[in-house]
């Protein structure tokens, strides 16, 4: 099955990180830090609830696709996830990948907790 991501100048961005994480952001953008990872467990959970497919492999990165979304997968040098950055192309499924993203499973069966710098920007974060 070939991918095409939909180019265009609307992108949505969204984070996974692990519960304990500590955001700041820095003039070349987000930094986090974490003693805690995401369960790796967490990544079929998305491959499936959001139809992707699996792209890329390296060794601290893996890269998911569907035609509107990109995910990339950050690991730590024990191969440990520490961040999941998501990108959503469109408004197509804006409103599906919000319920998946909020969804309770993500906080506590897989320790994530959902991201949103648009919203932190704006002076409000999603519980």
């Amino acid at each position: 099955m070939k991918i095409n991501l939909i180019k265009n100048k609307h992108c949505r961005s969204f984070f996974l990180l692990p519960i304990d994480a500590h955001k700041v952001l820095q003039d070349c953008g987000w930094l986090f830090e974490a003693e805690q990872r995401i369960s790796p467990n967490v990544v079929t959970f998305l491959e499936q609830a959001l139809s992707l497919l699996k792209q890329e492999s390296h060794r601290s990165l893996d890269v998911y696709r569907s035609d509107d979304i990109k995910m990339n997968v950050y690991y730590d040098d024990s191969h440990l996830i520490e961040e999941i950055y998501i990108r959503l192309y469109g408004e197509r499924n804006y409103a599906f990948l919000r319920e998946v993203l909020v969804s309770t499973e993500l906080k506590q069966a897989y320790g994530a907790a959902v991201f949103d710098p648009n919203h932190t920007l704006n002076s409000r974060q999603p519980a």
